[in-house]
């Protein structure tokens, strides 16, 4: 078997059978998928199994074991630990691939010359409600050519879960996801498999994003970001796979432009109520100049703002003339 699946869910009964359609109509079946509910309230274990069943799918359905941590990255765990393929693929139960996913894989894996262990491809993002096409990730890169990402990870993270296919036996040397984070872990794994194989880049959108209004990255509190960015720099300086350097590059980044992005989303739709908090938090947990200089720049851009439009209250408009 060439590729595992590993499908987190959570009270997914809705999403389920669209997703597991889009493994249903692979061009390239040798593939399983192995789900790991996160006790869920609703009956969505029994309707995937179910689903997979009635769509012919080689799977499994399991419910996360009492003292795994709970979440996605705990169930992604639990089932990395059941895959029997090479190859693994991520798909969380709300999103789907395309039908050419796994045979665009299989070709670029059998094109290569070269001995490498992590795969990364563009994936869309789209509306739950409207289904309109929102922007897109996993984006760059020389299709089919080995390269080493560590360098441009630490400045941007342009990796979906969904758009990475990872050698089992890497996965496992590097013990899954880390469970202590929330929303980043991700980003995380992409950095420790970049320490440790060049990546194929494959040119084609093959998978799409759901985006809901309870999507883990939308609308969360400025402090929810402020957590994620310190325990992801915690966990980076304690693993020991970053130089000094790269460590001072990824913190220049993860506290400066990333989190600046985070505090002018925070801004604009909740004002300062929202964003001071977070700002406070940084400089608690050691990091006052970082969160002097996000003041800073919040400070500027609303001084620009309330300029901009105090000129157009008081400039007049022209009228057009006779």
């Amino acid at each position: 078997m060439l590729f595992s699946v590993l499908m987190p869910t959570y009270n997914s009964a809705s999403y389920l059978e669209e997703t597991l359609d889009s493994l249903r109509r692979q061009t390239l079946s040798d593939f399983e998928v192995v789900i790991v509910d996160d006790r869920s309230t609703d009956k969505t274990p029994a309707i995937a199994a179910r689903l997979i069943s009635e769509m012919g799918l080689t799977g499994s359905v399991t419910v996360r074991p009492p003292g795994v941590p709970g979440g996605a990255s705990g169930c992604r765990n639990v089932a990395l630990g059941q895959a029997r393929a090479e190859w693994i693929a991520f798909l969380d139960s709300d999103d789907v691939f395309t039908p050419d996913k796994f045979e665009r894989v299989s070709h670029a894996i059998q094109k290569s010359r070269s001995e490498v262990a992590a795969l990364y491809h563009k994936s869309s993002q789209f509306d739950d409600k409207t289904r309109a096409i929102l922007g897109e990730v996993s984006g760059g890169g020389r299709s089919d050519e080995p390269q080493w990402l560590l360098d441009r990870l630490l400045t941007g993270n342009f990796h979906a879960t969904c758009g990475m296919v990872l050698k089992r036996d890497l996965l496992v040397r590097l013990g899954g996801f880390d469970t202590t984070l929330n929303g980043v872990e991700d980003w995380w794994l992409a950095i420790q498999v970049s320490r440790r194989t060049p990546w194929l880049f494959i040119d084609k959108t093959l998978a799409s994003i759901r985006l809901r209004p309870v999507s883990l990255m939308r609308n969360q509190p400025f402090t929810h970001y402020v957590r994620q960015h310190l325990a992801l720099l915690a966990v980076a300086k304690s693993s020991g796979d970053l130089t000094k350097s790269q460590l001072t590059t990824f913190r220049r980044y993860l506290l400066g432009p990333h989190t600046l992005f985070f505090a002018g989303r925070a801004r604009s739709r909740s004002g300062w109520r929202d964003l001071v908090p977070g700002i406070v938090l940084m400089g608690r947990k050691g990091y006052a100049p970082e969160a002097a200089a996000l003041a800073y720049r919040q400070l500027q851009s609303a001084a620009l703002a309330w300029a901009s439009s105090a000129r157009r209250r008081l400039v007049p408009k022209r009228t057009p003339s006779a």
